[in-house]
């Protein structure tokens, strides 16, 4: 029995050794690329970093830097598309909300302001104290709402006329029923006149008809 479980383990670890070496690999190429990218050779740390992913493409650091080198050298698009791999395999709450707040970033460099309002959110959803974070939102807030058109000028101006000249036309109108009424009550007053000559001929007649009866 104990040979069986000898022999066991020395088949098990004879199968790790080739996950090891090639996890051994990969983190070697990706130090090569840290040390590139520290000295400030970031098409050197974009080569090591990708041959890091083809040994291992399950890694979030040679995303992360991947993104990084690439930001460095205005190349956003590529930078965004590393970041969200990066993004898409992480779970560690401060490890995503850099790779939010630097998608954010790579958004605001390739001019997709609303796409990078959404990413600022996401990092501060994670982490609401980061300063940096609320900061960057803001100011993309601020320039979104800087974009939005100002009411025209000459529309503005079209408008208070057309405002005037409904007004102006209204003037006449209630001028005329102003005249209107003050005639009608002209003629009411003269027809209470002559009805009240009637009724005071009326009267006279009746008074006379009495008289004369």
């Amino acid at each position: 029995m104990k040979n069986k479980i000898s022999i066991f383990f020395i088949y098990l670890f004879l199968a790790l050794i080739p996950v090891f070496s090639i996890g051994q690999q990969a983190e070697g190429l990706l130090r090569k690329g840290n040390n590139n990218y520290q000295q400030g050779n970031f098409p050197a740390a974009v080569n090591w970093y990708k041959q890091s992913l083809e040994i291992n493409n399950k890694e979030f650091p040679a995303y992360f830097n991947l993104g990084n080198a690439l930001y460095r050298q205005n190349n956003y698009e590529q930078a965004i598309i590393n970041y969200k791999q990066a993004i898409s395999i992480e779970t560690e709450r401060e490890r995503l909300k850099n790779s939010w707040y630097n998608l954010g970033n790579a958004y605001i460099k390739n001019k997709q302001l609303e796409e990078a309002i959404s990413a600022y959110k996401e990092a501060l959803k994670i982490d609401p104290s980061d300063e940096d974070v609320r900061n960057n939102l803001q100011k993309a807030l601020m320039e979104r709402k800087s974009m939005e058109p100002e009411p025209d000028k000459n529309e503005q101006q079209k408008s208070n006329s057309q405002a005037d000249n409904r007004k102006k036309n209204n003037e006449p109108q209630k001028l005329n029923q102003k005249m209107m009424e003050q005639y009608l009550e002209s003629m009411r007053q003269k027809e209470e006149e002559v009805l009240r000559k009637i009724q005071q001929q009326k009267q006279r007649n009746q008074t006379r008809e009495e008289k004369d009866w």
